[in-house]
């Protein structure tokens, strides 16, 4: 039996909804021929939702490095409403910063609301 029934589900969910304070762009990669054998990499809005931004408390010593820039070492959650089509790899706009999805679970069903893990684009390290 569950403990929460769908109605109360329904009603947590949303509760939840209304109090994310951001909006989040969800762009997904999208692939077409270069004319050379290979393919092109363009990014396409896929859905616009509201959402709430909290960093992974998570400290390293270390620097990371992509294409020349440095890489935020600390992760972030990113929670958004439960019916929201994401995927690992899409990339999230939220204020203004670019964030890429690490990790979506893989059931929702019973959450009151869905919260993935990213990494922020050209993001400083911050101590």
């Amino acid at each position: 039996m569950p403990v929460l029934s769908a109605a109360e589900l329904t009603a947590m969910r949303a509760v939840e909804d209304e109090t994310m304070s951001s909006t989040c762009i969800i762009e997904r990669a999208t692939y077409s021929a270069d004319g050379m054998g290979g393919q092109r990499e363009t990014w396409a809005a896929v859905g616009t939702v509201v959402c709430d931004l909290y960093p992974i408390n998570s400290r390293t010593d270390r620097e990371r490095y992509t294409g020349g820039q440095v890489q935020s070492t600390g992760g972030w959650f990113v929670t958004v409403p439960t019916s929201t089509d994401i995927l690992a790899r899409d990339r999230l706009l939220i204020d203004s910063r670019t964030f890429e999805v690490t990790f979506v679970p893989n059931d929702a069903d019973h959450l009151t609301a869905l919260q993935v893990e990213a990494k922020a684009f050209n993001e400083e390290r911050r101590n």
